[in-house]
């Protein structure tokens, strides 16, 4: 028995010597269309070939892809310890690629453009577009308890397939409609003018309730 076991034991000791244990490397290629990347092992800065990189999600055509740049750090393992079965699991911030001071059990989205989605400990969600955010959807609903406020150089309002005009409301018009002056200046009052704002003269696409 004592021969049978040391027999295991060796044999155990030469297939661990053999299994390809999981390395650190340096991303140096991407293919975006099969998520994969190739990466140089360090230290000593041998490329693999096509390493596919894990998402949080994935599906036929939609997932959370968050694309590497070249020279990010990432950590290599191969299945079952099979070095031509190796796959990249994990993304490092390291001396040149400083990680942001995130405070602890907020969850931030930062681009290197300065765009961002953050949630933060005092409830709030802040985004920023650095250039620009676009939404396209068929319905938006946004419900408020307090205040909804727009705050902008110019606000342009638009009905898709139709024509926009100046802002009109029902309370404008009611005025406009029953407004009166003197009569040549004297204390006679105008009757109201004849030319009468209605519902045509009036935006509908920005409403009061």
């Amino acid at each position: 028995m004592s021969a049978l076991a040391n027999a295991m034991r060796l044999q155990a000791a030469m297939e661990r010597s053999t299994e390809a244990k999981p390395r650190k490397g340096i991303v140096s290629s991407y293919n975006a269309n099969t998520y994969s990347v190739k990466v140089r092992i360090q230290p000593e800065n041998v490329e693999t070939g096509w390493l596919s990189l894990a998402a949080a999600a994935v599906g036929n055509g939609w997932g959370v892809i968050f694309a590497p740049s070249i020279g990010d750090q990432v950590d290599v393992h191969f299945e079952e310890g099979n070095a031509n079965s190796g796959f990249v699991c994990s993304r490092f911030f390291d001396d040149q690629d400083r990680p942001m001071a995130v405070p602890s059990g907020e969850f931030w989205m930062v681009h290197k453009t300065g765009s961002f989605l953050k949630f933060t400990s005092d409830g709030k969600i802040s985004v920023n577009g650095a250039a620009e955010i676009d939404v396209t959807t068929p319905v938006v609903n946004i419900v408020a308890s307090g205040a909804a406020n727009v705050t902008a150089p110019q606000i342009n309002l638009g009905a898709d397939g139709a024509d926009l005009k100046e802002i009109l409301t029902s309370a404008f018009a009611s005025l406009f409609n029953g407004h009166t002056h003197k009569s040549n200046g004297s204390g006679v009052q105008t009757d109201p003018p004849q030319q009468q704002a209605d519902s045509s003269h009036m935006t509908s696409t920005v409403k009061a309730s």
